[in-house]
């Protein structure tokens, strides 16, 4: 009886929120591909802009976490107290790269050694990849066309 009155309604709230949140991310994603299609030609995770040949990829992490690049395959993501590893193995297949981190809003940082970091750019290369922000995203493709 209890569940009639605490679990169902608490379970239409959790599936009301993910598709609220799906919504969104889909919005961002049709945001992104329109930016991309008004500067350069996208089909399917190939992505051409001037004499320029990318495979694009898209990966989504929360907006004020915090996105460390230790290595080409392995990323670090800071959220609040939390920290999770991403294997990015699948980005080492030897073909320039274009990642669009979004809603991120916090600036990439990335580790030169063990001990030493740097803030990365839009304009960096970063292991045969362009890692920018959907907020940046307009500049690079603005940077690349000229």
């Amino acid at each position: 009886m209890i569940f009639v009155y605490i679990g169902l309604p608490l379970l239409v709230l959790i599936i009301i929120l993910i598709v609220i949140n799906k919504k969104k991310d889909d919005a961002l994603k049709a945001l992104i591909y329109n930016m991309l299609t008004s500067y350069g030609t996208l089909d399917g995770q190939t992505y051409q802009i001037g004499n320029d040949v990318y495979h694009l990829h898209l990966i989504k992490i929360n907006m004020n976490a915090e996105l460390i690049i230790n290595s080409s395959t392995m990323w670090e993501v800071h959220y609040g107290s939390t920290s999770r590893l991403m294997d990015q193995s699948e980005l080492r297949d030897g073909y320039k790269k274009l990642v669009v981190v979004y809603p991120l809003t916090t600036p990439i940082k990335r580790y030169v050694n063990e001990n030493e970091m740097v803030f990365i750019s839009y304009k960096d290369v970063v292991h045969d990849m362009h890692i920018v922000r959907m907020n940046e995203l307009e500049l690079f493709l603005k940077g690349t066309q000229s």
